[in-house]
């Protein structure tokens, strides 16, 4: 009976979250929304017992009285925010970019000067004004292709704001796309809030581009939690090259959920690369699907935990067609009482011949009380492959630590350089000089945090 009434509580809210929305849409969003809350609503909600599920809490999404973030309070709360925040000045200033804000899930400002003729970079909302049709037709197409998930329909039925990256047949763009979305409590905000997007980005056939997808929690000191869901649907077309690199660093009272599915036809490549630093629960989903002949997928990520923080990183790789290549390198730290969850699943399908796929994590714990769950698997339904899976959890190797203090360093100074050590073939891993500057003082800050803390 408990149970019940908190499924029809749960049902009852998120039905008043969409009454928030309002009434000034098109018949068939309307109805395009009603239709994927009812589908969330059928769905039983996520619990240990399933396995997906099995070392991640998700009960306070389901209690939390959450209310949706407006746009008008948005800009003005951006407006305050603008002039103070350091981190956000600096991704401001980058230069050489194209860039689209987003202020508590509405978008604040764009910078597409100079963008190559019939390439978009717009926010739907413009989009539904603009060229009702065209997002419409991607809507459709979404709901038919996508199988029925919670978050992921709630996500649809919620949907507040998100970007619409489109190159046509033939362009690389030589400046990267960089996408910030800042998250900040309001200072007379008593409940939390939630901010739902959805982003979506397609390259056709020869098309290249560089993405930056950013998540900051701009006031760590508000102990009022935040609720940030947001999907991305990735379609590359023959040949198309995407380099996607991902930084999320929310507040420790934050409740991240990422869900991302990227379509790879013949001989489309895709590189992602994963920095997860903040969130009391971050999680993040990806599927990837290498539908076409000679279709690359390189995967690197890391995480980084400490206090109550979990972060959760949820991979699927399937091989459909043959001579596909993936590899994934994905690394963990966790400190002090912190969790971090990585499963990484590969489904080699029995048409996918000569198939390369490779997958390797690795894991720092850095204290007794952090918990770190791996669970790498290999599903292979063909014999013409090459594969191989591996997962290590680990501490400071003590030797080297002794090692680099008989060298002069001090404890603390042997301490962060091999903790370091350790996170810095990741962030090398990034290419582009400016998104590895920023992704890597905010790493090194945490990092120097968690020493601090482990060595006071």
């Amino acid at each position: 009976m408990v149970m019940d009434r908190q499924q029809a509580d749960w049902q009852a809210h998120c039905q008043g979250l969409l009454q928030q929305i309002g009434c000034r849409e098109a018949t068939w969003l309307k109805d395009w929304r009603h239709q994927h809350l009812e589908q969330a609503l059928a769905l039983s909600f996520p619990n240990r017992r399933h396995e997906i599920w099995r070392y991640t809490d998700m009960t306070a999404w389901r209690s939390a009285d959450l209310s949706l973030s407006l746009p008008l309070e948005a800009l003005r709360a951006y407006q305050n925010t603008i002039h103070k925040e350091t981190v956000l000045a600096q991704l401001l200033k980058m230069p050489s970019v194209y860039r689209a804000v987003f202020y508590n899930g509405h978008l604040q400002q764009t910078h597409t000067q100079d963008l190559p003729s019939q390439a978009i970079i717009s926010n739907w909302t413009t989009l539904l004004q603009q060229n009702p049709e065209l997002v419409q037709d991607i809507c459709t197409r979404l709901q038919y292709k996508e199988s029925a998930q919670l978050f992921k329909s709630l996500n649809y039925a919620l949907m507040q704001d998100g970007l619409l990256i489109y190159l046509p047949k033939g362009v690389q763009l030589k400046q990267p796309i960089v996408m910030v979305s800042l998250h900040k409590v309001g200072e007379k905000s008593t409940a939390p809030t939630l901010s739902c997007n959805q982003h979506w980005i397609y390259l056709e056939e020869g098309a290249k581009a560089v993405v930056w997808q950013v998540s900051i929690g701009l006031d760590a000191q508000n102990n009022i939690a935040y609720y940030h869901n947001v999907a991305t649907d990735i379609q590359l077309a023959r040949g198309a090259q995407l380099t996607h690199y991902q930084l999320q660093s929310h507040t420790q009272q934050a409740q991240h959920l990422s869900m991302q599915r990227v379509e790879l036809q013949r001989d489309s490549q895709l590189e992602q690369h994963s920095i997860a630093l903040g969130g009391r629960l971050a999680r993040q989903e990806d599927q990837i699907i290498l539908q076409g002949e000679g279709a690359q997928a390189c995967v690197s990520g890391l995480t980084v935990t400490m206090g109550c923080q979990q972060v959760d990183h949820d991979l699927n790789i399937q091989h459909i067609a043959p001579h596909t290549t993936s590899k994934t390198t994905c690394k963990a730290i966790a400190a002090q009482r912190s969790k971090s969850v990585f499963k990484g699943g590969i489904h080699i399908c029995p048409h996918a011949h000569g198939t390369q796929a490779h997958l390797q994590n690795t894991n720092l714990l850095l204290d007794p009380t952090a918990e770190i769950n791996t669970k790498p698997e290999l599903n292979i339904e063909n014999n013409d492959v090459q594969c191989s899976h591996g997962a290590v959890v680990g501490s400071v190797d003590q030797e080297a630590k002794h090692y680099l203090q008989s060298r002069g360093l001090s404890k603390q100074e042997a301490y962060r350089l091999l903790v370091n050590a350790f996170a810095k073939d990741r962030l090398q891993a990034i290419h582009h000089p400016s998104i590895y500057s920023v992704t890597e003082q905010m790493t090194l800050d945490k990092l120097t945090r968690i020493a601090e803390l482990n060595l006071s």
